[in-house]
């Protein structure tokens, strides 16, 4: 993939997003001042529920996501989609085989490459969305069928077998580390984490549903 070098403007966390510059409008800014900034946890405890239908010709997931704890969080849930400018990819998820036979991961985050032997020349970080001490966020997305293994920037690897199961993975952030702002092809403008930060990206995982 390709995106344009002036695609990104790199931030501070001391200057980071605004509410209209974040990926939902519902979001709270992302670091309103990264000096007074406490020490924070690698990960922790999230509240996760979600649901999986059929409807016609894909299945549509829905979530909730709580943060019963007193560290804000920052959801990577919104998926950004093409080789640049990217389009707004909220509506969809990384397909891949699951940790067990039999079970598809639906994925949103920010998820390396897999090792398909094609070459990736830039990576594409996921928007994020604040989560606050208290506060809970949706989402929803929509999968395709009949279910295909799917990556938002690189090729997949096929899945194998009877996928009977789905479990939903959904990627956060803790700290106060530099954010980016991206634009998208209809002009709106997300905020990113800069590539820097994305090693310290946890998963909040589901249980497992049967698919319906």
């Amino acid at each position: 993939m390709v995106a344009s070098a002036d695609a990104i403007v790199v931030v501070d966390a001391a200057t980071a997003a605004t509410p209209d510059a974040a990926a939902s409008p519902d979001a709270a800014p992302i670091a309103p001042d990264a000096t007074a900034a406490p020490a924070v946890p690698l990960s922790v405890s999230l509240d996760l529920d979600w649901t999986l239908t059929r409807v016609d010709d894909h299945l549509h997931l829905t979530y909730t996501i709580h943060n019963p704890t007193q560290t804000p969080v920052f959801l990577l849930d919104h998926l950004l989609v093409g080789d640049g400018p990217y389009h707004d990819g909220f509506d969809r998820a990384i397909v891949q085989a699951g940790p067990q036979a039999g079970v598809v991961e639906l994925v949103r985050g920010y998820v390396p490459p897999p090792n398909t032997g094609m070459a990736i020349e830039i990576l594409t970080e996921p928007a994020a969305r604040r989560l606050d001490p208290g506060q809970t966020l949706d989402g929803a997305a929509d999968i395709p069928l009949p279910l295909t293994a799917w990556h938002n920037f690189a090729r997949s690897i096929p899945l194998r077998g009877k996928v009977k199961r789905a479990v939903l993975a959904i990627g956060y952030l803790t700290g106060w580390d530099s954010w980016g702002a991206q634009r998208l092809d209809d002009g709106t403008t997300v905020t990113v984490p800069q590539p820097g930060y994305l090693p310290r990206q946890q998963f909040v995982r589901s249980v497992p549903l049967a698919i319906p």
